[in-house]
């Protein structure tokens, strides 16, 4: 009974009438159990033809119809189908959203379509399934919708283009964008409404590692950065293909980076912590996903790794000292040591410590860059910020120096693949310059925001490089979320 109705529930789109061309160029989507070849989104396809995908697994099912028509008239005339022959369960047209019951049989499939506009034409993604399993799986409808979003349409500043120009707002909060060094070439990789974090691109320039927040675990009515049990390591392709999430759990998995042959994903998590708040770094292989903690120190906390030329930077912090600092290891998780030393340590009245935070190297190993908060007093709009400033020294710590002075936040450095710049993350008082990505040289000096003219409600956040481009200056990565 199970195998039929797979095979039946991939039929119940409204609307879905036939498979593309066999003759077609095909890609692959994945995420988690879902896999699915489908056609390229970029391709125009013959008007006749409405049904692009169709993916079924167990009891569930996403189907994707393209439709020659607007938006708006799309959604009203299948909103008026649907309410003549099945049971309409909630409609919202401001989100082009519909939820409804098929019968089948003695059961009833739960179906939610979402509608949006992609290359010039009109996507209905559906996905169907039975109580508990179809809430269970529903995200899957938004990162089949983010592919199509991505790879079909231009949601920003092509190339060519005067520098400056503002990306485009649309259902989708959050993005992963790429932009040259001078602001032009603006290109949105990949979108969502949950929030994206902690970008890096894979040594080979084909991936973009980050962690996502899935889920209000705190009941506050929203996903954001302190549902921290939601927070999940994440991978899609360049252009917006492939999702896959690398972990699923309930522990905290969050600042992912790449290891130097692109063959593991660091990252940071409390999967070992008795407390339930004390975070270990691991090495995750992608060919078997087998996981080990290579810090493994119950009396500490590690975050913030940065892996470069077989060696790993990170910050540690002791509880019962209240202290944080840099510390440098192998690759494995051997000979670990410290290599920063602030003067002021405790804790400070924005709710984190003073000392050492982000810590990035150079890709020869040689050069590290830092966050050191220095003093509580700044504030934005009567929220205490802090003053953080951007360091730089020697690998071994060695002859540290303050890059930056500024009374306002500077974070998330990351240095450029030929250790000449270094891009970072500023938060200042005026509203031109609240998170927004600016490069200076080694030494802090020839300061430029890379982005001119971005409105004032589209923040720019979690920085870093792409790959060292031959005979030209490598893009810069991040995440644009749209404020609310």
């Amino acid at each position: 009974m199970k195998s039929i109705f797979m095979l039946m529930v991939g039929f119940l789109s409204v609307g879905a009438l036939a498979f593309a061309g066999e003759d077609e160029p095909y890609k692959v989507f994945q995420d988690g159990e879902f896999r699915v070849e489908y056609p390229d989104w970029k391709q125009k396809k013959p008007s006749s033809e409405t049904q692009v995908l169709r993916v079924a697994k167990g009891s569930c099912s996403v189907v994707i119809d393209v439709y020659p028509m607007s938006l708006d008239g799309l959604y009203g005339a299948l909103r008026n189908e649907i309410e003549k022959s099945h049971e309409l369960i909630r409609a919202d047209p401001e989100r082009h959203e519909l939820e409804y019951k098929i019968p089948f049989l003695f059961l009833k499939v739960h179906v939610r379509t979402k509608y949006v506009s992609a290359n010039d034409k009109t996507y209905a993604v559906s996905f169907a399934g039975l109580g508990g399993e179809y809430k269970k799986k529903l995200p899957i409808v938004e990162h089949v919708l983010n592919s199509a979003k991505s790879s079909g349409i231009s949601t920003s500043l092509q190339e060519g283009e005067e520098p400056g120009r503002a990306p485009r707002k649309d259902e989708f909060r959050y993005g992963l964008y790429r932009v040259k060094r001078n602001g032009s070439g603006l290109q949105r990789l990949y979108a969502n409404s949950k929030p994206v974090r902690g970008p890096k691109v894979s040594p080979d320039g084909k991936k973009v590692v980050f962690y996502v927040y899935l889920k209000d675990t705190n009941g506050d009515g929203v996903v954001y950065d302190n549902d921290f049990p939601s927070s999940e390591i994440a991978v899609v392709n360049l252009d917006g293909t492939g999702f896959e999430l690398l972990t699923e759990n309930q522990h905290w998995d969050v600042q992912p980076n790449w290891s130097r042959d692109g063959q593991r994903i660091l990252f940071a998590s409390n999967r070992d912590s008795v407390t339930g708040y004390d975070l270990d770094l691991f090495s995750m292989d992608l060919h078997t996903r087998a996981v080990k903690n290579i810090t493994n120190t119950p009396e500490a906390t590690e975050a913030d790794p940065d892996c470069q030329a077989g060696k790993v930077v990170f910050t540690r912090f002791y509880q019962n000292k209240d202290l944080q600092s840099i510390w440098i290891m192998d690759e494995d998780g051997s000979t670990p040591s410290r290599v920063s030393f602030p003067a002021k340590t405790g804790k400070s009245k924005t709710g984190f410590l003073f000392g050492d935070f982000d810590p990035t190297l150079t890709h020869d190993g040689s050069r590290l860059a830092f966050v050191r908060l220095e003093g509580d007093r700044f504030k934005i709009d009567g929220n205490l910020v802090g003053d953080w400033e951007l360091y730089a020294a020697k690998a071994d710590g060695s002859e540290a120096k303050k890059i930056s002075d500024t009374p306002f936040l500077e974070g998330v450095p990351e240095w450029s693949p030929d250790g000449k710049e270094i891009a970072f993350i500023v938060v200042a008082q005026s509203l031109e310059d609240r998170y927004r990505v600016y490069v200076s040289d080694g030494a802090g000096k020839n300061r430029q925001k890379v982005l001119k003219g971005a409105p004032i409600d589209f923040l720019m956040r979690d920085c870093s490089w792409f790959p060292q481009v031959t005979g030209d200056h490598p893009d810069l990565l991040f995440v644009g979320e749209w404020f609310e």
